[in-house]
């Protein structure tokens, strides 16, 4: 495993939660946490057709493990939204190093 972080500024539009590191494509954990709301009054983060995980405060954050029996979690199913275009989430975890 090896760690990685990053952010991501949430827009208006849906974007994938890894828009900033795309090479990233596997990994065991993620955590993000809301760094900035600015403006907005929720980040939505989810899958591509709903994003019904809400941040809403500084501070609030999602964290997400490999489900029991799986070994990782494919991040490029992951995505954000926001009512403006101004908050910012902080990204971490560990990518999965294994075979594929």
């Amino acid at each position: 495993m090896t760690f990685f972080s990053s952010t991501l500024t949430a827009s208006t539009t849906l974007q994938q939660l890894m828009a900033n590191k795309r090479a990233i494509k596997k990994v065991t954990q993620i955590s993000m946490i809301v760094r900035s709301m600015g403006t907005a009054t929720y980040i939505g983060v989810g899958g591509h057709d709903t994003q019904d995980r809400l941040l809403k405060t500084v501070g609030d954050a999602i964290s997400i493990d490999a489900p029991l029996g799986a070994r990782f979690i494919d991040v490029s199913s992951l995505f954000v939204i926001s009512d403006t275009s101004d908050a910012v989430l902080e990204i971490m975890g560990d990518t999965y190093t294994g075979v594929f």
